[in-house]
């Protein structure tokens, strides 16, 4: 065998511009009024039951959707206090990368993409 075909995370990284801050807070707004209607259902069930183990349950769902809001919560406080054309880690994306004999691997895998206003506009490190 001289390749082999694997899965990496690719970091991606967004340049921080008012367009994208306002679109970016929008959508985690979104999610935590989700997660507020995720928490308003647990705490109904949670009211009704009676099983222990059921309600253990609930009570471990309701500590994950507080700890996701947490997050949330953490991601909208860090794009408000991001100076403008800073650059941020946003996500990461799954690619499937060949590696052949005699490549060098920090090349292979060192890549990164950075969106401005959710377009690419460059891709770093990294070989073809």
């Amino acid at each position: 065998m001289d390749s082999l075909t694997v899965l990496h995370n690719v970091p991606v990284k967004v340049v921080m511009t008012e367009a994208f801050r306002a679109q970016f807070v929008e959508q985690v707004r979104s999610s935590l009024a989700e997660l507020d209607q995720e928490s308003a259902r647990l705490n109904e069930f949670l009211q009704q039951a009676s099983e222990v183990e059921f309600r253990q349950r609930l009570e471990f769902e309701l500590q994950r959707v507080a700890q996701q809001r947490q997050q949330l919560e953490w991601r909208i406080r860090e794009a408000e206090s991001v100076q403008m054309g800073a650059e941020l880690n946003f996500q990461t994306l799954p690619v499937m990368v060949q590696l052949k004999v005699g490549e060098n691997l920090q090349e292979k895998l060192g890549i990164e993409v950075l969106l401005k206003d959710w377009t690419i506009v460059e891709f770093r490190g990294g070989t073809a």
